[in-house]
């Protein structure tokens, strides 16, 4: 699915870097320093050394990655991507990949089960395809996957109403939007909820989605734009948030983010249209909606909630910024997304509010860089924009996903073009932050830079996803991408753990 705003997104030898001692390269002056933390090489199961292969199903393509961590269970992690398992659909379904020991060894999850055994009582029943993969784990270790499920038409199939009754039967659109429930970790699904539904006509689409929890209450948030596809005016976007508390039999009534342009409220006459781009929540129940103006692409607002996600504030302007340019060389499509992500970690930083996206400074010419901006008085002011990599670049890096880990290091994954002398072939790079976001770390992910245009769409055209995923519990940091070093893309998981003093460890850097 294409949001107008869009987050884009052996080693014929192991690199002679991969297992020397050379520090992470650092944005700014300070002295080296011991490197706090590593990455867990020994999880590796295929040629690129420090990454896990996440994937053992076939498939032509995994594409867009999101992953989570339960935070009473740091081991226990779910992964999962645009899967075209034509073993789940014809189109591109829910496949979900779960480990319980850390990421060394993982098992496959069908959401809605095969295609040829689902029954006719499922909910998932008549529909092709799932897409735009959005986790998270809330504070009692239940997992959350949010579904936008598009296309049913049960054609060849045994006729059966419409299961969400709309009177869809037949018709290849909707976008219905679905909240599913695990209790064992991801292993199986035992509850589904509707959120939202589009319209017989395709007029009304839910698209691109993002998901938090609730650190003091539990409750989970989906957020995501209803476009209107084909009604006037064409591309017109409402951002749309649905709040679920655990044990309800429902979910909660939708609120509605009215655009910046609007009499409800009118800080940005120019802004006439607006896309979720994130949602976070504080150890106080505080949630903060991220939008994005679509007419106006480089504001970026907020609004936040004080009522566990029931009502919200009017939008407040945060900042401005500029996207990134084109790639060129690359085929796969990619897009500028401001993340964010709060500090809960108790520590000196807590409650501090972290943006990254892919960008540029104003009359920089190139792609982009990674940015970053903090805010630690609730969004009120913000810190001016930090260059993330070590230096400006031609190359390109985009997809910036950030979380803040339980020992208040704030990480950033990110996609980036750097290491080949061509600028064409990708791989993934990660940076840390030690004091708030001042200063930054960087380390190469991936020991193998691959073709992004391996991936696939499940419209056909080259696609590695419009994000990636990065999730942290504890002292550990767990980062889901798309990794084409075969012939399909296969999911790739990294885990960065902290190691005080380098005690017993050996630093495995990417040089």
């Amino acid at each position: 699915m294409k949001p107008l705003l869009v987050a884009l997104l052996l080693c014929a030898a192991v690199l002679a870097g991969c297992a020397s001692t050379s520090s992470p390269s650092t944005s700014s002056n300070e002295p080296a320093l011991a490197h706090p933390y590593q990455f867990d090489c020994s999880l590796s199961n295929w040629a690129d050394p420090c990454t896990a292969r996440a994937s053992p199903n076939d498939s032509p393509s995994k594409a867009e990655v999101d992953i989570a961590v339960n935070p009473k269970d740091p081991l226990n992690v779910f992964v999962a991507s645009k899967d075209l398992d034509r073993k789940a659909s014809d189109c591109v379904w829910a496949v979900g990949q779960v480990t319980k020991d850390g990421g060394k060894t993982w098992k496959t999850t069908y959401v809605g089960g095969l295609a040829a055994e689902r029954p006719q009582t499922s909910i998932f029943y008549g529909w092709h395809c799932i897409t735009d993969p959005i986790l998270t784990f809330n504070k009692d270790g239940d997992l959350f996957y949010a579904l936008q499920m598009y296309h049913y038409d049960p054609v060849g199939l045994p006729s059966v109403p419409d299961p969400t009754g709309t009177g869809l039967v037949g018709v290849p659109a909707g976008g219905y939007q679905l909240l599913t429930v695990s209790h064992d970790g991801g292993e199986s699904f035992s509850e589904t909820y509707l959120m939202h539904a589009g319209d017989s006509g395709g007029v009304l689409f839910d698209d691109y989605m993002r998901i938090a929890a609730n650190p003091m209450t539990g409750t989970v948030y989906t957020i995501w734009n209803q476009l209107t596809a084909t009604a006037a005016p064409v591309g017109q976007s409402i951002p749309i948030l649905v709040a679920y508390k655990p044990g309800s039999a429902a979910v909660q009534p939708p609120v509605y983010f009215p655009n910046v342009g609007s009499a409800a409220s009118s800080q940005d006459v120019n802004a006439l249209s607006l896309g979720e781009s994130a949602v976070v929540a504080d150890t106080t129940g505080k949630v903060y909606a991220w939008l994005g103006g679509f007419n106006s692409p480089n504001v970026v607002y907020f609004a936040t909630s004080t009522d566990d996600g029931a009502t919200f504030s009017l939008l407040q302007k945060a900042f401005d910024f500029t996207p990134m340019g084109a790639l060129e060389n690359s085929s796969y499509r990619y897009g500028t997304s401001v993340e964010l992500a709060v500090d809960n970690s108790a520590g000196p930083h807590d409650g501090c509010l972290y943006a990254a996206w892919g960008g540029r400074e104003a009359g920089v010419v190139g792609p982009s860089d990674i940015y970053t901006r903090h805010s630690c008085d609730g969004g009120a002011t913000w810190s001016a924009p930090l260059l993330v990599n070590e230096a400006q670049r031609a190359d390109g890096q985009w997809m910036a996903r950030v979380s803040v880990d339980g020992l208040g290091t704030v990480h950033i994954l990110y996609a980036t073009r750097a290491y080949d002398p061509g600028h064409t072939l990708v791989d993934l790079e990660h940076a840390y932050s030690l004091d708030g976001g001042l200063t930054w770390r960087t380390e190469r992910v991936t020991g193998i830079s691959y073709d992004g245009d391996k991936g696939i769409h499940q419209n056909g055209f080259p696609f590695l996803g419009d994000y990636i995923g990065i999730a942290s519990a504890g002292d550990r940091t767990y980062m889901g991408f798309p990794e084409c070093i075969e012939a399909a893309c296969e999911i790739g998981v990294a885990l960065s753990v902290h190691t005080p003093h380098n005690e017993g460890v050996e630093e495995h850097h990417h040089g």
